[in-house]
């Protein structure tokens, strides 16, 4: 596995902070106390069943809120890049990067939550495969080097399904937990079942990101052809609005569009009942 040169590592884990510090506060306190405690397990290298002290974690985040004060007027840096005047390579163009990353099994990702929230990654690049029946690419990442609070599991950018698997593993310890508080009947605890999980999670965690993956690429294809069913006009609908609530509502519907035209009749037609399940939690 190829390390990324220190360079680029600082500066997109330093865009990654950037982020977060313009962002973090637009999230709930639960979600946000939820996602800083996975993140300082994956900052400090823990792994995912660590316990955690509550002191600890309570300072750690802390010292991240007053580094976000410093950092949350700064603008994002630009990239390392060969070839390019040392300005560097702007943050959210990602082609320039990778095509240079992928010789040496990385890749970088930028975009966008909605309209108003950056996220970055750096990553390991484990496998590029295309879609062909429609015109896409999955691109499985594996070890994140550099990331922010903003790490969904799936996305859909442009032409490529951008899959990480590490971030995918995270969100679904988050789940477990959850689980774990009252385990309550449910599709999840349907999930857990099938993958053995209450015994022990780790051990059955690779086959659940093995097989579930292929659930969230489902959902990534519906999503695109949501996309082109809606239009451009609908996307730039979306970028002209500025009212927070209205967008969330709005945005739902490619979503609901994507699940039920692709992955629920999928998941039908196979009689994949844990898929279902994972699908439904």
């Amino acid at each position: 596995m190829t390390r990324p040169s220190a360079a680029l590592l600082e500066a997109v884990q330093t865009n990654c902070h950037i982020a977060d510090a313009r962002h973090a506060q637009d999230l709930s306190l639960c979600t946000f106390l939820l996602q800083m405690r996975e993140f300082h397990r994956w900052e400090r290298g823990l792994p995912l069943n660590a316990p955690l002290q509550r002191a600890e974690v309570g300072a750690w985040i802390a010292q991240r809120e007053a580094l976000w004060a410093e950092l949350e007027a700064r603008e994002f840096l630009r990239l390392p890049l060969e070839g390019v005047d040392d300005a560097g390579g702007e943050p959210f163009e990602t082609a320039p990067l990778n095509a240079q990353l992928q010789a040496q099994g990385l890749v970088y990702g930028a975009g966008w939550a909605g309209a108003r929230r950056p996220g970055f990654f750096l990553a390991e690049l484990i496998e590029l495969r295309a879609i062909e029946a429609e015109g896409l690419r999955v691109q499985l990442c594996g070890r994140e080097w550099a990331r922010g609070l903003f790490a969904p599991p799936a996305v859909l950018a442009g032409d490529t399904i951008v899959l990480r698997r590490e971030a995918m593993a995270r969100w679904l310890w988050e789940k477990f937990e959850v689980f774990g508080l009252k385990r309550a009947e449910g599709p999840f605890k349907a999930v857990a079942q099938a993958y053995d999980l209450e015994r022990d999670f780790l051990a059955g965690l690779p086959r659940m990101l093995d097989e579930q993956a292929e659930t969230l690429i489902l959902h990534e294809i519906g999503e695109h052809r949501a996309g082109r069913r809606l239009g451009p006009a609908w996307g730039e609908m979306l970028l002209a609005l500025d009212d927070r609530r209205t967008e969330l509502l709005l945005r739902a519907v490619p979503d609901h569009l994507a699940d039920l035209g692709t992955p629920l009749p999928a998941l039908l037609e196979r009689d994949d009942a844990v898929s279902l399940h994972f699908w439904f939690s």
